[in-house]
């Protein structure tokens, strides 16, 4: 919490994104080291928690097709049907829950899934992790990735231009449960928000800036303002892949306080602690298409130093992958980057 704020702690924290790693890769990890959890064996200083898994229900089961094809499954915190991707831990929707809709008034009687209840145990852990003397993120989910989630992200992106009133009627329903987990989740004590949506390809964003102004940035901000309300010391995450520089401004103004994942690929991390530092934390900043799968050992040890000499330089800063390592990273790797982040991630 130290290094959040934007001060200088004994050593920088160090995290891997959602605390685990891709299937096969989890598999040689077991492997190689036994039952224990990568957050554990590594110690990572940040625990994230999420709701419960949703369960099936009546009123969603009538959205879903009658029939599956052989491999599809139902995720009934959407009502979409998917299949498993190439990886297993990748999804492909086969059909969106609200592909057919055609009226904002199709979106109103739509029966969302309301987390909060399965949110009920998150005091408990929360307390629990505490004890142990980790800082806990709590969530609060996503707004785009949401909304295109259930709609297909076509369908929805030319909801934005030319069906505006299905585009704001599904944007109100998801930003109100929004709105309603983030204050749960600081209720519930948790020291970080957690939200976020990929807004950002590798060249440039994925929505015209202006179009984001005007969709997003205001639900987003009545999203962070509901859980500061809570708990003024709430420290508001925000997760984007890609480059969303023309945003970065914009986050910091509706109290955006820790800017995920600082993707190296596409944005500079030195810049952005220059830019940004003095009202911004970092976490990420380790490349996942890049040193990760393709660097050497000795490789990670020069981005782990060249990260601390720049995005780290006087705080504000968590050490950690991009995402969540993918099944084609060496566990050689994997043990590199935590090995190198214990032998310079020191302020002392």
């Amino acid at each position: 919490m130290t290094a959040l704020h934007r001060n200088i702690p004994d050593k920088v924290p160090k995290y891997c994104d959602y605390g685990t790693f891709a299937p096969e890769l989890m598999a040689k990890f077991h492997a190689a080291v036994g039952s224990i959890t990568p957050e554990d064996y590594f110690d990572y200083d940040i625990r994230s928690l999420s709701p419960a898994p949703a369960q099936k229900t009546d009123a969603i089961a009538r959205y879903v097709p009658e029939k599956l094809a052989p491999g599809e499954y139902v995720d009934w915190a959407t009502g979409n049907v998917c299949r498993y991707g190439a990886h297993k831990n990748i999804s492909v929707v086969t059909h969106y829950a609200l592909e057919d809709a055609e009226t904002a008034e199709d979106i109103l009687r739509y029966p969302m899934d309301d987390p909060l209840p399965r949110m009920e145990q998150l005091p408990e852990e929360i307390e629990a992790l505490h004890k142990r003397g980790y800082a806990v993120i709590g969530p609060c989910g996503s707004l785009f990735e949401w909304v295109w989630g259930v709609r297909g992200l076509d369908t929805y992106l030319m909801d934005l231009l030319c069906e505006e009133e299905i585009a704001e009627t599904l944007l109100e329903r998801r930003c109100g449960i929004m709105c309603r987990m983030a204050r749960k989740t600081a209720r519930s004590g948790a020291d970080i928000l957690r939200t976020g949506d990929d807004f950002g390809t590798e060249k440039g964003m994925m929505v015209d800036p202006a179009l984001w102004r005007r969709f997003f940035k205001p639900r987003l901000r009545q999203v962070i303002a509901a859980a500061k309300e809570v708990n003024p010391d709430i420290l508001a995450f925000y997760h984007s892949d890609g480059n969303i520089y023309p945003i970065v401004e914009d986050l910091i103004e509706i109290g955006v306080d820790i800017l995920n994942p600082v993707q190296p690929e596409c944005m500079d991390p030195a810049l952005l602690k220059t830019l940004y530092g003095d009202r911004l934390s970092f976490w990420g900043g380790i490349g996942t298409q890049t040193t990760m799968p393709f660097g050497t050992p000795e490789e990670i040890e020069e981005v782990v130093k060249l990260r601390m000499a720049t995005i780290g330089k006087g705080g504000g800063y968590v050490i950690a992958p991009t995402h969540l390592l993918q099944d084609e990273v060496p566990l050689e790797n994997v043990f590199a980057l935590y090995k190198a982040i214990e032998a310079y991630g020191s302020y002392e």
